[in-house]
């Protein structure tokens, strides 16, 4: 056999064999898979939970596509991982947790890809499997719970300031703006499509694809999420506050319908701005070290 054709057979080979332990990882996982779809489409959220896998799959076919394996070299290291989400896997069964046994799911196919593709590949799906974590029931949950309260309260408070500062009278109790007598609470995020779980997806995506280094993406995500969903509502309630001030019930009720996608658009826009920013910098580095 040529060269070309052992490579051809191997390239099969190890299709095949991704083939046969994608159908091992659903019979395995078949009962964890529909856990965590009822609680998808039955708890608000979760909601967002079914996008990060196909998310994922995309980022994955992507980074084949763009960077396509040149030599298999597997890493020994991989099987160790696979045991370590086996075992994380039995000790789910045993606790009756389901939530452990999805978290195992998220390990053992990390150290599939590890075993089979090798740590140069381990490192640059090392962020996106990290977000996988995110597709958990429960998980959006702790993280509405945890922030929701705070961050709308941050918002509440920017918010009231800049109306105050621009001459228009605010007072801020408990998340609730007061505007001219109209009472205007500070929505929770998770009846909306500009959840807090939706803007981590955003933010995730922006760091995927603005930034190489994985310790870049982790702190970008870490550190800017946040700061998006304030800025991003604060605009949305700042609009509503002028608009209540000069008097316009109409204009307030058009722009109250749309809020569930306003705070969403406005971090799209924010996300775009600041690629447009790195390009610039990285681009007049690059310049200078010429």
């Amino acid at each position: 056999m040529t060269k070309e054709q052992i490579n051809i057979f191997k390239k099969v080979v190890y299709l095949l064999l991704a083939i046969g332990i994608t159908i091992e990882i659903i019979v395995i996982y078949k009962d964890i898979f529909l856990w965590m779809k009822t609680a998808w489409f039955t708890y608000p959220p979760d909601r967002f939970g079914i996008f990060i896998p196909l998310l994922f799959l995309f980022i994955f076919l992507y980074r084949f596509i763009r960077n396509p394996i040149k030599k298999i070299k597997g890493n020994r290291i991989g099987f160790f991982v696979i045991v370590s989400g086996a075992l994380i896997f039995m000790i789910g069964i045993f606790a009756d947790i389901h939530i452990i046994q999805a978290a195992s799911l998220i390990i053992t196919c990390y150290g599939i890809v590890l075993y089979l593709m090798g740590s140069e590949w381990g490192m640059i799906m090392l962020f996106p499997f990290f977000f996988l974590i995110f597709m958990l029931p429960t998980t959006s949950f702790l993280i509405e719970s945890i922030f929701s309260v705070p961050l709308r309260s941050m918002t509440a408070k920017i918010t009231c300031k800049i109306l105050n500062s621009t001459g228009s009278a605010c007072e801020t109790i408990n998340c609730i703006l007061y505007v001219f007598n109209t009472e205007l609470p500070v929505q929770y995020y998770r009846e909306s499509i500009s959840s807090l779980m939706m803007h981590i997806i955003l933010t995730f995506i922006a760091a995927e694809f603005i930034f190489i280094k994985n310790w870049s993406k982790f702190l970008y995500l870490l550190l800017l999420w946040a700061p998006y969903i304030i800025i991003a509502h604060s605009v949305l309630y700042l609009v509503m506050g002028w608009v209540y001030a000069s008097g316009s019930v109409n204009q307030s009720e058009i722009i109250w319908a749309y809020r569930k996608w306003l705070p969403a658009i406005l971090h799209v826009l924010m996300l775009i701005f600041t690629w447009a920013m790195i390009r610039k910098i990285t681009g007049r580095k690059d310049h200078v070290s010429r």
